[in-house]
C-alpha cells in the first residue's frame, strides 16, 4: 500500500469535515404525513470533490464517514449505516471512474454514474426499511434532483479548482491531462 503523506491526510480531514457539515447543514427533511423519510442535500458536492482530490479508497472513508456522522447529527440515525455504505461506494466509484479520464464529458459521466448508484441504493434501503415501494418511491425525484444539484455545483467548484485532481494531476477540462503550473506546484509542497 502507498504511504499517504501528510497534505493528503490534512485534506481527507478538511474534506470530511466539509462533507458532514454540507449534509447536516444544507438539508430539506422530507416527510410524508407524519413520518421522516431522510432528506434532500448539498453534501453530495463535496463527496463529489474530495473523490477527484483525494482518490479511492481515501475518498471512499471520507464520504462514508461524512455522511454517517451528519445523519447521526441530523437525526436520522436509521439512516446512518446506509448512508455510510451507500455513500462510501458511490465515492469510490467515482474516483475509480474520474482516474479513467480527463474530459469535462468524462467528468460528467462519472458523477452521474455515481448519482445513480445513489438514487438505486437509496431506493433499495428505504424499501427494506419501509416495507412499501410507495415510501421508497417518494425518495426517488428527490434524490434525483439531488444529483442534478450537486452534479452541477461539483463541477463548477472542479472548474473554479482549476480542474486539477490532487493526486495525480490530471485535469478536466482541457481534454487532455494536463500539467500543473509552476504556481500549483510550489503550493503542493
Amino acid at each position: 500500500m502507498k504511504k499517504i503523506d501528510r497534505k493528503t491526510w490534512i485534506l481527507a480531514g478538511v474534506m470530511l469535515i466539509v462533507i458532514t457539515l454540507l449534509t447536516w447543514l444544507l438539508r430539506a427533511d422530507i416527510k410524508h404525513g407524519e413520518k421522516a423519510l431522510g432528506y434532500w442535500t448539498m453534501g453530495d458536492v463535496g463527496i463529489y470533490v474530495a473523490a477527484a482530490l483525494l482518490g479511492g479508497p481515501l475518498s471512499a472513508i471520507v464520504a462514508a464517514l461524512g455522511s454517517m456522522f451528519a445523519d447521526l447529527f441530523a437525526g436520522h440515525a436509521v439512516y446512518a449505516v446506509g448512508s455510510f455504505l451507500i455513500k462510501g461506494v458511490m465515492a469510490y466509484f467515482v474516483a475509480w471512474h474520474i482516474k479513467r479520464g480527463s474530459t469535462l464529458v468524462h467528468l460528467i459521466k462519472s458523477v452521474s454514474f455515481g448519482g445513480i448508484w445513489m438514487v438505486v441504493a437509496y431506493f433499495l434501503y428505504d424499501f427494506a426499511l419501509y416495507g412499501n415501494y410507495a415510501d421508497a418511491a417518494i425518495g426517488l425525484p428527490i434524490n434525483i434532483l439531488q444529483v442534478v444539484a450537486c452534479g452541477i455545483v461539483a463541477v463548477l467548484v472542479l472548474f473554479l479548482l482549476g480542474g486539477k485532481s490532487y493526486r495525480s494531476g490530471n485535469g478536466f477540462f482541457a481534454g487532455k491531462a494536463s500539467q500543473p503550473s509552476a504556481n500549483s506546484k510550489r503550493a503542493l509542497k
